[in-house]
């Protein structure tokens, strides 16, 4: 008897692996997001505490400023050399640079105690030996710098070869003031002319005139006459730098409309030449005066002022490329927020002169859209960091709503709905920090990235086609893995049931066929039923 053929589909478990795997792919890939939006995140906070100066303990509180100066060394046998009516002389010099020497020691705090806001010049003159050694806030214009070089081995030994004498038309005096300083902002310096002889001989070498608007709590010294760097009478004073306070826009000195209205505030323009100088380094001692008195100034306004005054998006690309150009500069963004850390301010002096016991940093993110970004140490770097449809900012604020401190200190990934903001302000550096996202290279490596000092962020209403985005995602992932596992176990219960039931048929048609006698039609009905049971 000719047997009928039955040909079955093999059974490969090896489809089934292949079938779940590629159910995976959608729910992994919302795991990578959430890993990779964790690990941009900063995990350097804006440490000032490791960073201040450590000063003696007795030099804060001091009740007076001459009592300041005895502690650090300059007495009554300095100040004795200070003949007043006289014109500056060598040993008027010789103490000049001793208090040069010491003013950075000076705390700040006590300086903005001891400094008179309203005075007059009748008292210096008149009651010369009483307003002697106390500090007063002089504002004007200064019109004219003096450079003053040390003798070789003097500069060795203090660290500093030479410093400024300032000659300064106050607003509210009838008499110029020369004002000795070691600061000064870097774009008034190359209007001081060469010496004649090509060289920084000791004493005064150079000078260049100016006009350019500042401010200064300068110690007073003496009273001059005849002095040739400044007609009639005049005032001597000190102080550690003078402020800048530029009304200009100029690309020159680097004066941008943020810096402009900074200055209209009271900051001092002059700082961004420290800060300009360690971009793309972690934030240090340099950054530490400018950015409290940003943060300062960022309570004074808000939003709505910002956004008359004009304020650009900010570009991450050129940012970095041309970081000391835009610095200072009014900014906006907006983006998702991922983190928010109220940070404590340590510093008595910060606290005293800015009234701040604390700021907040908020780590975002920005949206690139298409785009992405490659950060390089170098041009041969062959393993960049790449940021694709977002990349990570900080900013830093006085005050946030109340929405984003109920957030502080909370983790906000994988939240349905992640709070939404916009800030506008003021783009500080670039600075470098630690990721895990940067340390997950083989090579160890610091994450760049913009540092913003903002206005209190804005709230911004969820986008409805981002509305639970993240957790749509990660529920139809979890859909989808589950209807591929249901599948697939659905399609092998079938085959395995066909291939069971075409065996049991083989079988019984063997068995049947076997013998010459006739079958039992209630058996062949019987047979029918197990394999529908089957």
């Amino acid at each position: 008897m000719t047997r009928s053929r039955f040909t079955t589909k093999k059974h490969d478990p090896r489809r089934v692996c292949i079938r779940l795997l590629s159910t995976l792919v959608c729910f992994g890939t919302f795991l990578i997001i959430q890993a990779v939006s964790i690990s941009v995140i900063a995990q350097d906070d804006l440490d000032w505490e490791s960073l201040k100066r450590k000063l003696p303990r007795p030099a804060r509180g001091t009740t007076t400023a001459k009592q300041m100066l005895e502690l650090f060394g300059v007495t009554d046998s300095h100040l004795r050399f200070l003949v007043d009516n006289e014109p500056l002389e060598d040993a008027d010099m010789d103490t000049l640079t001793r208090i040069m020497y010491r003013f950075p020691d000076l705390p700040l705090e006590d300086i903005h105690r001891w400094t008179s806001r309203q005075w007059d010049e009748s008292q210096l003159f008149d009651n010369t030996d009483d307003a002697r050694i106390n500090f007063y806030r002089i504002t004007g214009t200064a019109t004219k710098v003096y450079r003053y070089n040390l003798l070789p081995e003097l500069a060795e030994l203090l660290r500093f070869d030479h410093f400024f004498i300032v000659k300064i038309e106050p607003d509210h005096l009838s008499n110029p003031v020369l004002v000795a300083t070691q600061f000064i902002p870097l774009c008034w310096q190359p209007q001081i002319m060469k010496s004649e002889n090509g060289g920084h001989q000791p004493g005064f070498d150079a000078a260049g005139s100016i006009s350019e608007p500042c401010s200064i709590d300068a110690l007073f010294l003496k009273t001059l006459e005849n002095e040739p760097r400044a007609a009639g009478r005049s005032l001597l004073f000190a102080a550690h730098r003078i402020a800048w306070h530029p009304k200009q826009v100029n690309p020159r000195q680097l004066t941008n409309p943020g810096i402009i209205y900074q200055s209209e505030l009271g900051v001092d323009a002059g700082l961004w030449d420290q800060v300009r100088r360690y971009n793309r380094q972690p934030i240090g001692t340099a950054d530490r005066e400018l950015f409290y008195q940003l943060l300062a100034m960022s309570q004074k306004t808000d939003n709505k002022h910002l956004k008359q005054l004009g304020t650009s998006p900010l570009d991450v690309s050129k940012s970095i490329r041309n970081a000391s150009t835009l610095q200072g500069d009014l900014m906006h963004l907006s983006g998702t927020v991922r983190k928010v850390t109220k940070v404590e301010v340590p510093d008595y002096d910060v606290k005293q002169r800015f009234g701040l016991d604390h700021y907040y940093q908020i780590d975002m993110f920005m949206p690139l859209g298409d785009r992405s970004i490659q950060l390089k140490r170098s041009r041969d770097d062959d393993q960049p960091l790449v940021f694709e449809h977002s990349f990570p900012i900080q900013v830093c604020t006085a005050n946030v709503p109340e929405n984003l401190k109920e957030l502080i200190n909370q983790p906000l990934v994988g939240v349905a709905e992640i709070p939404r903001i916009r800030v506008r302000g003021f783009f500080f550096k670039i600075w470098s920090y630690r990721s895990s996202y940067a340390s997950s290279q083989d090579i160890e490596r610091m994450q760049l990235g913009p540092l913003l000092i903002v206005a209190e962020p804005e709230i911004l209403p969820p986008l409805e086609s981002q509305t639970g985005m993240l957790g749509l995602v990660g529920v139809g992932g979890f859909l989808l893995l589950l209807g591929g596992l249901w599948w697939s176990l659905w399609k092998n219960m079938q085959e395995d049931r066909a291939v069971t039931r075409v065996r049991a048929a083989r079988r019984k048609y063997e068995q049947l066929g076997a013998t010459d006698e006739p079958v039992d039609p209630e058996t062949i009905r019987a047979h029918l039923a197990e394999l529908e049971e089957l």
